[in-house]
């Protein structure tokens, strides 16, 4: 489970970010115009890879991520 969520870390949090988006917007009553108006989806996705990546960079996410995977590797290279 831990080698299939460093693989696809990503993934796994765009998605989580974007279902918290469209909660987020159906709270305030907009989750129709988010189905409704291609337009607003498509600038919400795009603030939503924005933001995710800004996120993952700053927290450090991706280089602990990196780390992590080279010492499975290690670890599977010396059995």
């Amino acid at each position: 489970m831990k080698k299939f969520y460093l693989k696809n870390y990503k993934v796994i949090h765009h998605i989580f970010t974007l279902v918290m988006f469209i909660f987020a917007l159906s709270l305030v009553g907009l989750k129709e115009i988010f189905f409704t108006s291609i337009p607003f989806a498509i600038m919400i996705l795009a603030i939503n890879y924005f933001i995710v990546k800004f996120c993952l960079k700053e927290s450090g996410i991706d280089t602990e991520v990196e780390k992590q995977l080279k010492n499975i590797e290690n670890k599977k290279e010396s059995k």
